[in-house]
């Protein structure tokens, strides 16, 4: 595979090596798809947290809840479970 960079960003690729921040164009690259594969993966996690805030939403409105003290006694439960386990 051929890439051509733009002037822009192999001016940013020598500047990063000159500091010494990475000993080649290929640590570089690798930690920037690192850092793509991380961000999409925030991005799918986002997504995930948004679509449980719609569904807490709806149950609201549905008058679907359970009270905080509840909750938190069952996750507290939850915890003792798994710290004994």
């Amino acid at each position: 595979m051929s890439i051509t960079l733009k002037q822009e960003q192999e001016k940013f690729i020598l500047d990063k090596l000159q500091q010494g921040k990475y000993k080649s164009a290929e640590e570089l690259l690798t930690t920037a798809f690192q850092l793509l594969e991380e961000n999409e993966q925030k991005e799918q996690e986002i997504i995930w947290l948004r679509e449980k805030i719609l569904e807490g939403k709806k149950q609201m409105e549905e008058g679907k809840m359970t009270d905080g003290e509840i909750v938190f006694q069952r996750l507290e439960e939850k915890l003792k479970r798994m710290q004994n386990s």
